[in-house]
């Protein structure tokens, strides 16, 4: 009985042991963070969609379900409304499209409360131009130019050409046909001789 209490005092004791550091371990995290663009690209509807990353400051961990927003700043110097970045794509990943107009150099801050960091990037953003929705040169057949005597003359050319094969074809057929017949009287003839040499022959 006493051993049953011991071992039970002891696994408790790893129970906790194990809480603890748990605990710890996630209580390590620091209030600082860090937020770096891993990438940005052409929005759907204009501006720019941006992909970030937000870990701890002290250990680098990846952050996860953090408010992080994006303020854009126009060339003038005026704050477009805050955009809040949504979490996908992979741990500490967050995205979204910053609207953007006119060209120039636009700043976008980039904000975090939880933990806390401010990053701000500079890009050099044009408007995507018109040109780029032009719809490309279709590859169907160009019509033809030819007069009308040239258009007789390759009308005819296609005539005697057609001609020609089948007179070709026909002529083809009719030597195999002679050939055929000349081989079946041949073969008639071969016949007939051999049966008078049988007839002919003594009894």
């Amino acid at each position: 009985m006493k051993r049953t209490r011991a071992a039970l005092g002891v696994g408790v004791a790893v129970l906790l042991a194990f809480l603890l550091t748990g605990i710890g371990a996630a209580a390590a995290h620091s209030e600082r963070g860090v937020v770096e663009v891993v990438s940005s690209e052409p929005g759907v509807d204009g501006g720019v969609r941006y992909v970030v990353r937000l870990t701890y400051e002290n250990d680098g961990d990846a952050v996860a379900d953090a408010t992080l927003t994006a303020v854009a700043v126009s060339p003038d110097g005026v704050e477009a409304d805050p955009v809040v970045l949504s979490a996908g794509g992979g741990p500490g990943l967050y995205e979204g499209e910053v609207p953007l107009s006119d060209s120039g150099t636009w700043r976008v801050r980039f904000t975090s409360v939880t933990p806390a960091v401010t990053l701000e990037v500079t890009d050099e953003y044009s408007p995507s131009v018109a040109a780029s929705t032009t719809t490309a040169p279709t590859t169907t057949d160009a019509p033809s130019t030819a007069t009308d005597d040239e258009q007789d003359e390759i009308t005819n050319d296609q005539v005697g050409n057609s001609v020609s094969s089948g007179g070709s074809g026909a002529g083809t057929l009719v030597f195999v046909g002679l050939l055929l017949a000349l081989l079946v009287v041949g073969a008639l003839a071969v016949r007939d001789m051999r049966r008078r040499r049988t007839a002919d022959a003594p009894g």
